[in-house]
């Protein structure tokens, strides 16, 4: 029912002392530092939970109930009120105990306390309650993630910095409309329902009736104030990723953008009945005629053009139906995207199945047997996913 930040950790202790290169000495005063801090963020938890358990309670008991709607948006209001208190102390200890840092560092290592300082606010966003999943991707957090090779992580150190600098106060600013939004949201709604008394506005009323058009108007500048903060981060990450892959060595360039993709258009990306495997499986098989070779993987790059033309129209269509809804906050639309995404769906997957067939076609029966077992999951992989999608409720559990 309520969410709070994470405090810093003993794990991102480890990595500011990567980036700091601090001293056993200096180590041994910072963990001193840091238990004074989770000493405080205990204390400020048990001041907080018990009250917004309490508060959480009563808006399970009143959900669903009428009666109860006014008492509902009251705790409501209080429930954000308590976690924005909470969260305003958890930014104040963070500033504190960075300070207690600075004081530890030689001059030679204050340069990069702005880069832990960056890192510590986006990581403690919380960014998975954001409406667009491109907003909620940080690629330096992919980065690791990823495991790159010393010398690749070299190759994109400069671009790194470049996007710390300039993603971080996006991803804030994101954060910040999102927790401030929340609070925003619960005291407009009880000015669009209910007088100042708690009783519910007569709308036939001309007061009433200007109450609660201001309060919409509002809402509407509140959602898009949210809304252009995740489009500014969605667009920084889709010209950063580009940047980094170019960077890259071309086979390490390939897989980061494929996890960017993963991450951000979760209905498109990873496609469970691509061929690509089974293509080069059977084209580098030597039970391939060689002359059929040069024909198959010609129909592999007009495949691989109408392939990505469907991938590219899921994508847009993903990116057109979270920025409205990031907008509105409204169901509007849903339906029509939700059979726009699976008519495309379909298509891909038919698309797929032609080049498995053309590649079957041109193969020997003794290399289609050695391929049996692959084609046969391919199949299940492709049945299964048109299953998902002939649910009756598919849309409502392929929101992404």
């Amino acid at each position: 029912m309520f969410q709070l930040p994470n405090p810093i950790s003993p794990d991102d202790l480890n990595e500011y002392t990567k980036l700091l290169m601090l001293s056993d000495a200096q180590v041994a005063q910072l963990k001193s530092r840091h238990a004074q801090y989770v000493a405080a963020c205990v204390e400020g938890e048990r001041n907080s939970i018990p009250s917004l358990r309490e508060l959480g309670d009563q808006i399970a008991a009143a959900s669903g109930q009428p009666v109860a709607a006014y008492s509902l948006r009251r705790c409501l209001v209080a429930m954000w009120s308590e976690q924005n208190r909470f969260r305003e102390a958890m930014w104040s200890r963070d500033d504190k105990l960075f300070f207690d840092l600075s004081l530890l560092l030689a001059e030679e290592q204050q340069a990069a306390l702005p880069r832990v300082q960056l890192l510590r606010q986006r990581d403690r966003r919380l960014a998975s309650s954001l409406e667009m999943s491109k907003a909620r991707v940080d690629l330096v957090e992919m980065l690791r993630l990823q495991e790159l090779s010393a010398e690749e992580l070299d190759r994109v150190a400069d671009i790194v910095r470049l996007y710390e600098i300039e993603v971080t106060p996006l991803l804030v600013k994101a954060d910040d409309a999102l927790w401030d939004g929340r609070l925003a949201t619960a005291k407009l709604e009880l000015d669009m329902q209910f007088d100042d008394r708690g009783l519910p506005l007569n709308r036939d009323d001309p007061n009433s009736a200007l109450r609660i058009r201001d309060a919409t108007e509002q809402y509407k500048s509140l959602r898009h104030h949210g809304a252009k903060a995740q489009m500014a981060v969605a667009l920084t990450n889709d010209r950063f990723i580009g940047r980094f892959e170019e960077a890259m060595t071309e086979g390490a360039g390939v897989a980061f953008r494929a996890a960017y993709f993963a991450q951000a258009y979760r209905r498109v990306h990873p496609d469970p009945t691509n061929v690509g495997d089974l293509h080069h499986a059977f084209t580098a098989s030597p039970l391939m005629a060689a002359d059929a070779k040069p024909t198959l993987n010609g129909l592999w790059k007009q495949h691989r053009i109408e392939y990505e033309s469907i991938c590219f129209k899921m994508r847009t269509e993903v990116d057109r139906r979270q920025e409205q809804y990031a907008l509105t906050r409204s169901s509007n639309g849903a339906l029509e995207y939700h059979s726009k995404m699976n008519l495309l769906t379909v298509e891909r997957i038919e698309l797929n199945e032609r080049h498995l067939k053309k590649l079957i076609s041109f193969s020997p029966p003794e290399l289609i047997a050695l391929m049996q077992k692959d084609i046969d999951a391919w199949h299940s992989r492709s049945d299964e996913l048109r299953e998902r999608i002939n649910h009756p409720n598919a849309p409502y559990g392929l929101l992404d």
